[in-house]
């Protein structure tokens, strides 16, 4: 059954990619020097975990990826983001 969808437009027509609990999904966008990846799946506790990654472009392979962070939805229902620094410090969220 479908959990996670991920849509990607460029020059030509969109696309569209499904991920179940299982598998998650994945995407890696990037420009030549920059990019991003962001990572979907369930965690051991069923709860959806989007990690997101700041990464290398097509023109510099050396830069292994940096988390910067996680989106999750909070205590009082809204959706938020926390920094890869926070999470270091304050544990205290409840993923989506």
């Amino acid at each position: 059954m479908i959990h996670f969808f991920s849509m990607i437009q460029g020059s030509s027509s969109a696309a569209t990619r499904c991920g179940t609990k299982k598998s998650g999904i994945e995407s890696h966008t990037h420009g030549w020097l920059s990019g991003a990846k962001v990572r979907c799946f369930v965690d051991e506790n069923d709860h959806d975990v989007v990690e997101v990654y700041a990464t290398h472009g097509s023109g510099n392979h050396n830069f292994k990826g940096k988390a910067i962070g996680l989106v999750f939805r909070s205590v009082n229902g809204k959706i938020d983001f926390i920094s890869s620094i926070q999470l270091l410090t304050d544990l205290k969220y409840r993923y989506i």
